[in-house]
Protein backbone atom coordinates (compact mmCIF):
# COMPACT_ATOMS: atom_id res chain seq x y z
CA UNK A 1 0.00 0.00 0.00
CA UNK A 2 2.54 2.24 0.71
CA UNK A 3 4.93 1.72 -2.43
CA UNK A 4 1.44 2.15 -4.51
CA UNK A 5 0.71 5.69 -2.70
CA UNK A 6 4.68 6.69 -3.65
CA UNK A 7 3.93 5.63 -7.05
CA UNK A 8 0.30 7.59 -7.49
CA UNK A 9 1.87 10.48 -5.99
CA UNK A 10 5.11 10.37 -8.35
CA UNK A 11 2.84 9.87 -11.38
CA UNK A 12 0.75 13.25 -10.44
CA UNK A 13 3.95 14.88 -10.17
CA UNK A 14 4.76 13.54 -13.09
CA UNK A 15 1.53 15.17 -15.19
CA UNK A 16 2.04 18.41 -12.92
CA UNK A 17 5.24 18.67 -14.41
CA UNK A 18 4.94 17.56 -17.88
CA UNK A 19 1.88 20.46 -17.80
CA UNK A 20 4.32 22.87 -16.66
CA UNK A 21 6.26 22.73 -19.89
CA UNK A 22 4.22 22.16 -22.33
CA UNK A 23 2.71 25.36 -22.77
CA UNK A 24 4.03 27.98 -20.61
CA UNK A 25 3.43 30.59 -23.37
CA UNK A 26 -0.59 30.54 -22.50
CA UNK A 27 0.43 30.92 -18.76
CA UNK A 28 3.99 31.40 -16.96
CA UNK A 29 2.06 31.66 -13.94
CA UNK A 30 0.26 28.64 -13.91
CA UNK A 31 2.97 26.80 -15.08
CA UNK A 32 5.36 28.12 -12.44
CA UNK A 33 2.55 26.81 -10.03
CA UNK A 34 2.33 22.93 -11.19
CA UNK A 35 6.39 23.26 -10.96
CA UNK A 36 5.76 23.96 -7.25
CA UNK A 37 2.50 20.84 -6.81
CA UNK A 38 4.98 18.53 -8.78
CA UNK A 39 7.75 19.31 -5.94
CA UNK A 40 5.37 19.20 -3.00
CA UNK A 41 4.30 15.37 -4.62
CA UNK A 42 7.49 14.63 -4.55
CA UNK A 43 8.27 15.68 -0.80
CA UNK A 44 5.17 13.90 -0.06
CA UNK A 45 5.95 10.63 -1.87
CA UNK A 46 9.52 10.59 0.15
CA UNK A 47 7.98 10.86 3.38
CA UNK A 48 5.35 7.81 2.65
CA UNK A 49 8.32 5.82 1.96
CA UNK A 50 9.71 7.06 5.10
CA UNK A 51 12.33 9.08 5.99
CA UNK A 52 14.81 6.33 7.11
CA UNK A 53 14.66 5.16 3.24
CA UNK A 54 16.50 6.64 0.42
CA UNK A 55 15.41 8.70 -2.13
CA UNK A 56 13.74 6.17 -5.16
CA UNK A 57 15.14 6.89 -8.85
CA UNK A 58 11.97 8.38 -9.85
CA UNK A 59 11.90 10.69 -7.10
CA UNK A 60 15.79 12.06 -7.67
CA UNK A 61 14.75 11.88 -11.93
CA UNK A 62 11.60 14.00 -11.27
CA UNK A 63 13.29 16.65 -8.78
CA UNK A 64 15.99 16.91 -11.45
CA UNK A 65 13.49 17.11 -14.23
CA UNK A 66 11.45 20.03 -11.77
CA UNK A 67 15.02 21.93 -11.37
CA UNK A 68 16.00 22.10 -14.55
CA UNK A 69 12.55 23.60 -15.98
CA UNK A 70 12.10 26.10 -13.18
CA UNK A 71 15.38 27.10 -14.68
CA UNK A 72 14.46 27.18 -18.46
CA UNK A 73 10.67 28.84 -17.43
CA UNK A 74 11.83 31.67 -15.13
CA UNK A 75 14.65 32.50 -18.17
CA UNK A 76 18.01 31.32 -15.88
CA UNK A 77 17.03 34.04 -12.92
CA UNK A 78 17.66 31.21 -10.48
CA UNK A 79 21.09 29.44 -11.12
CA UNK A 80 21.13 27.40 -8.46
CA UNK A 81 18.09 25.66 -9.87
CA UNK A 82 21.05 24.36 -12.06
CA UNK A 83 23.27 23.28 -9.35
CA UNK A 84 20.38 21.02 -7.91
CA UNK A 85 19.60 19.89 -11.00
CA UNK A 86 22.49 18.03 -11.70
CA UNK A 87 23.03 17.23 -8.15
CA UNK A 88 20.10 14.69 -8.57
CA UNK A 89 20.90 13.39 -12.15
CA UNK A 90 24.57 12.71 -10.57
CA UNK A 91 22.47 10.75 -7.61
CA UNK A 92 20.49 9.24 -10.11
CA UNK A 93 23.44 7.90 -12.25
CA UNK A 94 25.15 6.93 -9.08
CA UNK A 95 21.95 4.60 -8.39
CA UNK A 96 20.87 3.68 -12.13
CA UNK A 97 24.20 4.12 -14.27
CA UNK A 98 21.94 3.12 -17.41
CA UNK A 99 19.18 5.12 -16.95
CA UNK A 100 18.05 6.88 -20.06
CA UNK A 101 16.74 9.37 -18.52
CA UNK A 102 18.92 10.82 -16.26
CA UNK A 103 21.65 10.33 -19.21
CA UNK A 104 19.04 13.04 -20.74
CA UNK A 105 19.08 15.60 -18.07
CA UNK A 106 23.01 15.96 -17.82
CA UNK A 107 22.98 16.30 -22.03
CA UNK A 108 20.63 19.26 -21.55
CA UNK A 109 23.16 20.44 -19.27
CA UNK A 110 25.90 20.15 -21.22
CA UNK A 111 24.38 21.50 -24.21
CA UNK A 112 22.89 24.57 -21.84
CA UNK A 113 26.91 25.26 -20.64
CA UNK A 114 27.74 25.02 -24.92
CA UNK A 115 29.85 22.00 -24.29
CA UNK A 116 28.02 20.39 -27.98
CA UNK A 117 30.55 17.39 -27.79
CA UNK A 118 30.11 15.74 -24.64
CA UNK A 119 25.81 16.64 -25.06
CA UNK A 120 26.09 14.94 -28.55
CA UNK A 121 27.41 11.98 -26.89
CA UNK A 122 24.79 11.89 -23.95
CA UNK A 123 22.00 12.31 -26.62
CA UNK A 124 23.31 9.58 -29.09
CA UNK A 125 23.42 7.21 -25.79
CA UNK A 126 19.79 7.60 -24.56
CA UNK A 127 18.92 7.21 -28.60
CA UNK A 128 20.88 3.37 -27.96
CA UNK A 129 19.11 2.99 -24.89
CA UNK A 130 15.69 4.39 -25.08
CA UNK A 131 14.78 3.93 -28.90
CA UNK A 132 16.49 0.94 -30.03
CA UNK A 133 13.45 0.48 -32.45
CA UNK A 134 11.03 2.79 -34.38
CA UNK A 135 8.27 3.24 -32.68
CA UNK A 136 4.89 4.80 -34.39
CA UNK A 137 2.97 6.49 -31.83
CA UNK A 138 2.47 7.03 -28.47
CA UNK A 139 4.83 8.49 -25.66
CA UNK A 140 8.07 7.00 -27.79
CA UNK A 141 7.22 9.42 -30.72
CA UNK A 142 7.20 11.85 -28.81
CA UNK A 143 10.11 11.52 -26.86
CA UNK A 144 12.33 10.37 -29.70
CA UNK A 145 11.24 13.72 -31.61
CA UNK A 146 12.54 15.73 -29.06
CA UNK A 147 15.66 13.46 -28.50
CA UNK A 148 16.73 14.40 -32.62
CA UNK A 149 15.70 17.97 -32.55
CA UNK A 150 18.20 17.80 -29.52
CA UNK A 151 21.25 16.68 -31.22
CA UNK A 152 20.67 18.74 -34.06
CA UNK A 153 20.80 21.67 -31.92
CA UNK A 154 24.04 20.10 -30.78
CA UNK A 155 25.26 19.60 -34.29
CA UNK A 156 24.57 23.60 -34.86
CA UNK A 157 26.41 23.81 -31.82
CA UNK A 158 29.38 22.32 -33.58
CA UNK A 159 29.13 23.70 -37.50
CA UNK A 160 27.78 20.65 -38.31
CA UNK A 161 24.69 21.70 -40.63
CA UNK A 162 24.37 18.58 -42.99
CA UNK A 163 23.89 16.80 -40.05
CA UNK A 164 21.09 18.77 -38.29
CA UNK A 165 19.61 19.13 -40.92
CA UNK A 166 19.34 15.05 -41.42
CA UNK A 167 18.41 15.32 -38.13
CA UNK A 168 15.81 17.91 -38.33
CA UNK A 169 14.57 15.82 -40.84
CA UNK A 170 14.00 12.97 -39.04
CA UNK A 171 11.54 15.08 -36.48
CA UNK A 172 9.70 15.75 -38.93
CA UNK A 173 9.23 12.04 -40.62
CA UNK A 174 7.60 11.49 -37.40
CA UNK A 175 5.61 14.40 -36.67
CA UNK A 176 5.52 17.69 -38.63
CA UNK A 177 6.78 20.02 -35.81
CA UNK A 178 6.68 23.85 -36.48
CA UNK A 179 9.78 24.41 -34.51
CA UNK A 180 11.53 22.12 -37.20
CA UNK A 181 10.16 23.07 -39.97
CA UNK A 182 11.46 26.56 -39.44
CA UNK A 183 15.02 25.22 -38.17
CA UNK A 184 15.06 23.49 -41.51
CA UNK A 185 14.01 26.58 -43.43
CA UNK A 186 16.46 28.51 -41.71
CA UNK A 187 19.35 26.02 -42.28
CA UNK A 188 18.24 26.22 -45.87
CA UNK A 189 19.38 30.11 -46.90
CA UNK A 190 22.12 29.63 -44.10
CA UNK A 191 25.05 29.32 -46.46
CA UNK A 192 23.16 29.69 -49.60
CA UNK A 193 21.52 32.32 -51.06
CA UNK A 194 20.23 30.24 -54.25
CA UNK A 195 16.65 30.52 -56.47
CA UNK A 196 16.98 26.48 -55.14
CA UNK A 197 17.65 27.29 -51.73
CA UNK A 198 15.41 30.14 -51.30
CA UNK A 199 12.23 27.81 -52.35
CA UNK A 200 13.41 25.20 -50.32
CA UNK A 201 13.51 27.32 -47.40
CA UNK A 202 9.45 28.68 -48.47
CA UNK A 203 8.27 25.00 -48.64
CA UNK A 204 9.42 24.37 -45.07
CA UNK A 205 8.02 27.80 -43.72
CA UNK A 206 4.96 27.03 -45.80
CA UNK A 207 4.81 24.27 -44.25
CA UNK A 208 4.79 25.27 -40.76
CA UNK A 209 2.23 28.00 -41.56
CA UNK A 210 -0.17 25.42 -42.18
CA UNK A 211 0.46 23.01 -38.98
CA UNK A 212 0.82 25.95 -36.73
CA UNK A 213 -0.29 29.48 -38.20
CA UNK A 214 -0.51 31.29 -34.22
CA UNK A 215 2.96 29.66 -33.29
CA UNK A 216 4.87 32.53 -32.29
CA UNK A 217 8.21 30.47 -33.97
CA UNK A 218 6.39 30.14 -36.77
CA UNK A 219 5.29 33.84 -37.40
CA UNK A 220 8.91 35.10 -36.76
CA UNK A 221 9.81 32.90 -39.45
CA UNK A 222 6.87 33.61 -41.62
CA UNK A 223 8.24 37.41 -40.90
CA UNK A 224 12.02 37.07 -41.92
CA UNK A 225 10.76 35.35 -45.03
CA UNK A 226 8.24 38.65 -45.88
CA UNK A 227 11.14 41.05 -44.98
CA UNK A 228 13.94 39.54 -46.91
CA UNK A 229 11.45 38.83 -50.14
CA UNK A 230 10.57 42.66 -49.31
CA UNK A 231 14.24 43.84 -49.14
CA UNK A 232 15.27 41.83 -52.07
CA UNK A 233 12.61 43.70 -54.29
CA UNK A 234 13.19 46.86 -52.86
CA UNK A 235 13.99 49.53 -55.99
CA UNK A 236 12.89 52.76 -55.88
CA UNK A 237 12.84 53.59 -52.04
CA UNK A 238 9.15 52.79 -50.72
CA UNK A 239 8.94 50.48 -48.66
CA UNK A 240 7.47 47.05 -50.25
CA UNK A 241 4.15 45.40 -49.37
CA UNK A 242 5.87 42.78 -48.04
CA UNK A 243 7.26 44.66 -44.73
CA UNK A 244 3.61 45.51 -43.80
CA UNK A 245 3.23 41.79 -44.00
CA UNK A 246 6.26 41.34 -41.75
CA UNK A 247 4.99 44.00 -39.35
CA UNK A 248 1.46 42.19 -39.14
CA UNK A 249 3.19 38.75 -38.63
CA UNK A 250 5.52 40.15 -35.48
CA UNK A 251 2.73 42.06 -33.92
CA UNK A 252 0.49 39.23 -34.01
CA UNK A 253 3.83 37.22 -32.73
CA UNK A 254 3.91 39.75 -29.66
CA UNK A 255 0.99 38.31 -28.36
CA UNK A 256 2.22 34.66 -27.93
CA UNK A 257 5.96 35.15 -27.19
CA UNK A 258 6.98 33.65 -23.60
CA UNK A 259 10.24 32.31 -23.95
CA UNK A 260 13.58 34.63 -23.26
CA UNK A 261 15.17 33.40 -26.85
CA UNK A 262 11.97 34.17 -28.80
CA UNK A 263 11.38 37.92 -27.56
CA UNK A 264 14.90 38.49 -28.07
CA UNK A 265 14.32 37.14 -31.96
CA UNK A 266 11.33 39.41 -32.02
CA UNK A 267 12.90 42.14 -30.94
CA UNK A 268 15.97 42.07 -33.19
CA UNK A 269 13.26 41.87 -36.13
CA UNK A 270 11.53 44.90 -35.05
CA UNK A 271 14.52 46.95 -34.91
CA UNK A 272 15.24 45.55 -38.65
CA UNK A 273 12.56 46.44 -40.00
CA UNK A 274 12.46 50.30 -38.04
CA UNK A 275 16.21 49.86 -39.33
CA UNK A 276 15.46 49.90 -42.96
CA UNK A 277 12.67 52.26 -42.72
CA UNK A 278 15.49 55.40 -41.31
CA UNK A 279 14.03 54.90 -37.50
CA UNK A 280 17.83 54.15 -36.31
CA UNK A 281 16.57 55.71 -32.88
CA UNK A 282 13.89 53.06 -32.40
CA UNK A 283 15.67 50.26 -34.01
CA UNK A 284 18.79 50.87 -31.69
CA UNK A 285 16.27 50.60 -28.99
CA UNK A 286 14.59 47.27 -30.35
CA UNK A 287 18.37 45.76 -30.92
CA UNK A 288 19.13 46.91 -27.10
CA UNK A 289 16.36 45.08 -25.74
CA UNK A 290 16.93 41.86 -28.22
CA UNK A 291 20.52 42.09 -26.88
CA UNK A 292 19.88 42.26 -23.02
CA UNK A 293 17.35 39.19 -23.45
CA UNK A 294 19.80 37.19 -25.18
CA UNK A 295 23.56 38.37 -25.55
CA UNK A 296 24.10 35.55 -27.45
CA UNK A 297 22.14 36.40 -30.17
CA UNK A 298 24.69 37.38 -32.57
CA UNK A 299 22.95 39.16 -35.03
CA UNK A 300 21.33 41.50 -32.68
CA UNK A 301 25.07 42.58 -30.92
CA UNK A 302 27.16 42.93 -34.10
CA UNK A 303 24.03 44.84 -35.57
CA UNK A 304 23.75 47.28 -32.45
CA UNK A 305 27.84 47.31 -32.28
CA UNK A 306 27.54 48.89 -36.10
CA UNK A 307 25.27 51.48 -35.32
CA UNK A 308 27.39 52.47 -31.95
CA UNK A 309 30.19 52.61 -34.14
CA UNK A 310 28.22 54.33 -37.05
CA UNK A 311 27.26 57.03 -34.03
CA UNK A 312 30.80 57.07 -32.98
CA UNK A 313 30.29 55.45 -29.93
CA UNK A 314 33.16 53.76 -29.34
CA UNK A 315 33.03 52.37 -26.08
CA UNK A 316 29.99 51.66 -25.82
CA UNK A 317 30.67 49.26 -28.76
CA UNK A 318 34.05 48.08 -27.96
CA UNK A 319 32.25 46.89 -24.47
CA UNK A 320 29.25 45.27 -26.20
CA UNK A 321 31.96 42.95 -28.38
CA UNK A 322 34.49 42.49 -25.98
CA UNK A 323 31.83 40.83 -23.73
CA UNK A 324 30.44 38.52 -26.41
CA UNK A 325 30.62 35.22 -26.69
CA UNK A 326 33.98 33.49 -27.28
CA UNK A 327 32.81 31.68 -31.03
CA UNK A 328 31.36 34.99 -32.21
CA UNK A 329 34.85 37.09 -31.48
CA UNK A 330 36.28 34.67 -33.73
CA UNK A 331 34.72 35.88 -36.83
CA UNK A 332 36.52 37.60 -39.05
CA UNK A 333 33.54 40.25 -39.57
CA UNK A 334 33.41 40.70 -35.30
CA UNK A 335 37.02 41.29 -35.24
CA UNK A 336 37.02 43.80 -38.00
CA UNK A 337 33.93 46.53 -36.35
CA UNK A 338 36.18 45.40 -33.14
CA UNK A 339 39.66 46.79 -34.70
CA UNK A 340 37.62 49.63 -36.40
CA UNK A 341 36.74 50.75 -33.02
CA UNK A 342 39.61 50.48 -31.16
CA UNK A 343 41.51 52.67 -34.25
CA UNK A 344 38.79 55.18 -34.17
CA UNK A 345 39.44 56.22 -30.61
CA UNK A 346 43.36 56.47 -31.28
CA UNK A 347 44.29 55.46 -27.65
CA UNK A 348 47.34 54.22 -26.87
CA UNK A 349 45.53 51.28 -25.29
CA UNK A 350 43.04 50.78 -27.63
CA UNK A 351 45.99 50.73 -30.64
CA UNK A 352 47.52 48.21 -28.47
CA UNK A 353 44.19 45.66 -28.86
CA UNK A 354 43.52 46.97 -31.95
CA UNK A 355 47.29 45.21 -33.54
CA UNK A 356 46.22 42.05 -30.88
CA UNK A 357 43.32 41.66 -32.28
CA UNK A 358 44.12 42.22 -35.97
CA UNK A 359 46.99 39.58 -35.42
CA UNK A 360 44.05 37.10 -34.88
CA UNK A 361 41.98 38.25 -37.35
CA UNK A 362 44.80 38.32 -40.06
CA UNK A 363 44.94 34.28 -38.78
CA UNK A 364 42.32 33.61 -39.92
CA UNK A 365 41.57 35.70 -43.50
CA UNK A 366 45.08 35.72 -44.33
CA UNK A 367 44.57 36.81 -48.00
CA UNK A 368 41.57 39.62 -47.23
CA UNK A 369 42.86 43.03 -48.31
CA UNK A 370 40.53 44.71 -44.94
CA UNK A 371 41.69 42.82 -42.82
CA UNK A 372 45.89 43.34 -43.67
CA UNK A 373 45.35 46.76 -44.07
CA UNK A 374 43.82 47.25 -40.50
CA UNK A 375 46.74 45.19 -39.27
CA UNK A 376 49.19 47.90 -41.27
CA UNK A 377 47.74 50.32 -39.58
CA UNK A 378 47.40 48.95 -35.89
CA UNK A 379 51.10 48.25 -35.87
CA UNK A 380 52.05 51.91 -37.65
CA UNK A 381 50.60 53.03 -34.83
CA UNK A 382 52.67 50.84 -32.16
CA UNK A 383 55.17 49.57 -33.79
CA UNK A 384 55.52 50.92 -37.12
CA UNK A 385 58.77 49.31 -38.06
CA UNK A 386 57.29 45.58 -38.12
CA UNK A 387 54.49 47.07 -40.11
CA UNK A 388 56.31 46.76 -43.46
CA UNK A 389 55.96 43.20 -43.71
CA UNK A 390 52.41 43.28 -43.42
CA UNK A 391 52.09 46.46 -45.69
CA UNK A 392 54.80 44.86 -48.64
CA UNK A 393 51.92 41.86 -48.77
CA UNK A 394 49.30 44.20 -48.67
CA UNK A 395 51.23 45.81 -52.01
CA UNK A 396 51.14 41.93 -53.58
CA UNK A 397 47.58 41.32 -53.40
CA UNK A 398 46.83 44.77 -54.35
CA UNK A 399 48.59 44.34 -57.65
CA UNK A 400 45.84 41.61 -58.01
CA UNK A 401 42.91 43.01 -60.69
CA UNK A 402 40.39 41.61 -58.78
CA UNK A 403 41.57 43.07 -54.78
CA UNK A 404 42.25 46.27 -56.67
CA UNK A 405 38.93 47.94 -55.73
CA UNK A 406 39.32 47.31 -52.38
CA UNK A 407 42.46 50.09 -52.30
CA UNK A 408 42.04 53.95 -50.93
CA UNK A 409 44.01 56.61 -51.28
CA UNK A 410 44.48 56.32 -47.56
CA UNK A 411 46.14 52.89 -48.40
CA UNK A 412 48.70 53.73 -50.78
CA UNK A 413 49.73 56.79 -48.79
CA UNK A 414 50.02 55.13 -45.52
CA UNK A 415 52.24 52.56 -47.01
CA UNK A 416 54.12 55.18 -48.67
CA UNK A 417 54.78 56.79 -45.56
CA UNK A 418 55.96 53.08 -43.61
CA UNK A 419 58.01 52.42 -47.06
CA UNK A 420 59.83 55.88 -47.36
CA UNK A 421 61.43 55.89 -43.21
CA UNK A 422 61.58 51.73 -43.00
CA UNK A 423 61.50 50.20 -46.35
CA UNK A 424 62.53 50.57 -49.81
CA UNK A 425 62.20 54.11 -51.41
CA UNK A 426 61.40 52.89 -54.45
CA UNK A 427 58.57 50.83 -52.94
CA UNK A 428 57.55 54.43 -51.28
CA UNK A 429 57.37 55.95 -54.79
CA UNK A 430 55.18 53.42 -56.85
CA UNK A 431 52.60 53.19 -53.19
CA UNK A 432 52.37 57.38 -53.99
CA UNK A 433 52.29 57.31 -57.65
CA UNK A 434 48.99 54.42 -57.61
CA UNK A 435 47.70 56.38 -54.65
CA UNK A 436 47.82 59.37 -57.24
CA UNK A 437 46.62 57.75 -59.87
CA UNK A 438 43.65 56.43 -58.23
CA UNK A 439 42.52 59.56 -56.89
CA UNK A 440 42.73 61.02 -60.21
CA UNK A 441 40.39 58.66 -61.33
CA UNK A 442 38.00 59.32 -58.99
CA UNK A 443 38.22 62.79 -59.73
CA UNK A 444 37.27 62.29 -63.36
CA UNK A 445 34.16 60.50 -62.51
CA UNK A 446 33.19 62.36 -59.30
CA UNK A 447 30.09 64.24 -60.01
CA UNK A 448 30.24 66.00 -56.02
CA UNK A 449 31.39 68.88 -56.25
CA UNK A 450 32.94 68.92 -52.87
CA UNK A 451 33.62 65.01 -52.61
CA UNK A 452 35.96 66.35 -55.71
CA UNK A 453 37.31 69.13 -53.72
CA UNK A 454 38.21 66.79 -50.92
CA UNK A 455 39.68 64.17 -53.55
CA UNK A 456 41.65 67.08 -55.16
CA UNK A 457 43.35 67.35 -51.50
CA UNK A 458 44.04 63.90 -51.09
Amino acid sequence: AVRMADITLLAEAASCLSDAVQAPAVDLEDSLDKLKKALVLINRADEVSGPTQPRSLESMLLRGFQSLASYVLQDGEEANDLKRAEAHFNAALKDSSSSPRARFGKAVLSAHRGNWQTALKSFREVLMRAAPHKPTDGVQVVALRHLRFAMAFCFVGLGRMEKAQKALLGVIELHPDPEALCALSRLATRDSDTREAKASAMTYTSKAMQVAPKHPVVLLQAADHAFKVGHAKQTNGEPPPEWALAKSFLEEAAEGVCSKQVRAELHYQQGRLAHVKGDVAKAMREYEQSVDLMPQHQIAVYTLAQCLVHRKLYSRAMKLLEKSPKHMRQEPEVLKLLITAYLATNDNEHNHKAREASDRLVALVPEDVEALSMKAEAYTRVKPKDAVSTYERLAQLLESPENQSEATPEMWNNMGTIFSIYGDPAMAQRAYEKGLEFVEQQILHSTDPQEKKELEVS
